[in-house]
């Protein structure tokens, strides 16, 4: 058998690989959501709630008019999730299936990405090893699993912080017309601070270690990325 048959038996290989890890992920998300864990936690209930008030009335349950953070019980709560669950309960209303099937669908968007995101920042040789069991065990980990399935407003940072870090590390990689990956990067950025009030503690670190990142893969005076600037920018991987 040739080289080229080789390589094409070899990515076929890894192809059908990612769909039987993907598989595995998704399945374990969402089957039996509206049940499995059993009954709602209260705030999930209050998040979901808190959606059908807004979505029919335009104001949350103590009357606030379209905000953008819960009083809730009290102590205060995310909005973000709500926001989430609104379209889902607007076609089927509200129950335990609407206010956690975003949360299981945003988990099963994230196994997905996993696989590309670790496709761009391995820099190992041979890395498509070390790729598909980094996406194995993601897909198969009870922490992630567990959060997918219970419809917590904090269980949504951990993903938005990957979405962004995938659009990121596209815009590493990319030659060119990449600047739209890097600003998609930060309105995800940006958006999950209404997800988590511990994103505040941890996005200052964050930033600085991504301005520091961008900064030493991007060669002097390509810093802004104006018109016609991003254009000269090299194809880099990630964290190589």
């Amino acid at each position: 058998m040739g080289t080229t048959a080789l390589r094409q038996t070899s990515k076929s290989r890894d192809f059908f690989l990612v769909l039987f890890f993907c598989l595995i992920g998704i399945l374990a998300r969402l089957i039996l959501i509206g049940q499995v864990p059993y009954g709602l936690n209260q705030d999930e209930a209050s998040a979901g709630y808190e959606a059908w008030s807004i979505l029919n009335y335009g104001i949350d349950r103590h009357g606030i008019s379209y905000p953008v953070h819960l009083i809730a019980w009290g102590s205060g709560q995310n909005i973000a999730y709500s926001w989430f669950c609104m379209p889902f309960i607007a076609l089927f209303g509200l129950s335990e299936f609407t206010v956690r099937f975003p949360m299981a669908l945003i988990g099963c968007v994230s196994v997905v990405l996993f696989y590309f995101f670790l496709d761009n920042v391995t820099p190992l040789p041979n890395h498509r090893k070390y790729v598909l069991f980094g996406m194995l065990l993601f897909a198969i980990c009870p922490w992630h699993i567990m959060k997918s399935r219970w419809g917590l407003e904090s269980n949504l940072f951990p993903d938005l912080i990957l979405w962004g870090s995938f659009c990121l590390s596209i815009f590493c990689r990319k030659h060119s017309g990449g600047a739209g990956y890097l600003y998609a990067a930060f309105v995800i950025f940006g958006f999950s601070a209404y997800s988590y009030g511990t994103s505040y503690r941890y996005h200052p670190y964050h930033y600085a270690s991504t301005a520091q990142t961008l900064l030493c893969r991007v060669p002097p005076g390509h810093h802004k990325f104006g018109r016609g600037r991003h254009a000269s920018i090299p194809k880099r991987r990630l964290l190589r």
